[in-house]
């Protein structure tokens, strides 16, 4: 049992570790998180997961700049900037009975990962 243990460690780690998933699934990700009103997932697609403290600012920010009441999303375009290291990814939100065409959703490369930046707000 206490050779399993280490194995199975390092093959979630290159499973979580090799895997580059594309600004358009994080932003999915992220969106589906904010319909099923789960805060702690949306903050952990922003990259807050560990810290309390962070998280609830993070949470904070996030029900600032999304609706509260989420009944569906779509994803219309995605768009990794000339720097390779942001992304654009456009949404329409349907949220009572209001649609919001392409609301935009900025994401930032944290190592190898995309994760969305709620800290860029569109002027």
């Amino acid at each position: 049992m206490k050779k399993i243990i280490p194995i199975l460690l390092v093959g979630m780690t290159f499973v979580f570790c090799g895997c580059n998933p594309k600004p358009q699934k994080v932003t999915g990700e992220f969106m589906r998180s904010l319909t099923e009103h789960d805060y702690d997932k949306a903050a952990a697609c922003c990259g807050f997961s560990k810290d309390p403290d962070s998280k609830k600012i993070v949470i904070a920010v996030i029900q600032e700049q999304f609706y509260q009441d989420i009944q569906s999303y779509k994803i219309t375009k995605d768009s990794i900037l000339p720097d390779q290291e942001q992304a654009i990814v456009l949404v329409d939100i349907n949220s009572n009975n209001v649609c919001e065409k392409d609301h935009v959703v900025h994401l930032k490369k944290m190592g190898r990962q995309w994760i969305v930046d709620p800290f860029v707000i569109e002027e």
